[in-house]
């Protein structure tokens, strides 16, 4: 099983403008964001995906016009030390400080992308999976043959963050998509935060057509050198 003690939470989230700013603190464990319709918790939930990595912005209420700098502290379960990210709506930079939300002055900034693969590790995602001792892992894909993937940070906001569409649904909260496709990658996420142990040893199937493809392609260069 993953260890307890790596990883981190979610503390702070801030929307800024150039002029001011709001923000919401969260508590180590658990966190339910309610409230009536229109009152923002789309927004919140979106604006955590974004600056966690996912290219999708929040979308627009008439109460973010002109915020457009997203800030998100975390603590590590570790030390309770914090780290906050900074991501400009829409960019694929994000920076990044070893320090609390309030006290960013003067601390030295680290910079990530969104893009590329992800695992460089530069990669915002790859940073945060180290975070919680997961970078470099893989998932499985197809069972049949034998096709991974890399773990991305999608995949843990995808387990753990929890839409209200989500609440309502019927059938198994570990398939946080509707694509029957990825039900075998999800199912080997819970095994891997389970039992620690990724696919990386799997070795994919070659296509048979492609290997036909390939020893015809070698016959034939034999038989034009006899």
């Amino acid at each position: 099983m993953i260890e307890h003690m790596s990883g981190f939470y979610i503390s702070k989230l801030r929307v800024a403008s150039e002029s001011t700013h709001a923000e919401l603190s969260f508590v180590r464990g658990a966190n339910l964001i309610t409230g009536a319709s229109d009152t923002g918790k789309s927004y919140v939930f979106s604006a955590l995906n974004h600056v966690l990595g996912r290219s999708e912005p929040p979308r627009p209420v008439i109460e973010s016009t002109g915020f457009t700098e997203l800030y998100l502290e975390i603590g590590l379960f570790s030390n309770d030390s914090k780290i906050t990210l900074h991501r400009t709506i829409n960019s694929t930079a994000i920076s990044v400080w070893r320090a609390e939300l309030s006290n960013l002055s003067g601390a030295a900034v680290e910079r990530y992308t969104t893009s590329g693969s992800i695992d460089n590790v530069k990669h915002i995602s790859y940073f945060l999976l180290s975070l919680m001792g997961l970078e470099g892992r893989r998932l499985l894909f197809n069972k049949t043959k034998g096709v991974t993937r890399n773990l991305s940070i999608k995949n843990i906001t995808g387990l753990t963050f929890v839409s209200e569409t989500d609440i309502i649904k019927e059938g198994s909260p570990f398939y946080y998509t509707e694509q029957f496709t990825d039900r075998t990658l999800q199912q080997s996420l819970v095994s891997l935060i389970m039992t620690g142990n990724d696919y990386s040893d799997v070795v994919e199937a070659e296509d048979q057509s492609k290997k036909e493809s390939r020893i015809g392609g070698k016959l034939e260069f034999i038989d034009h050198q006899i």
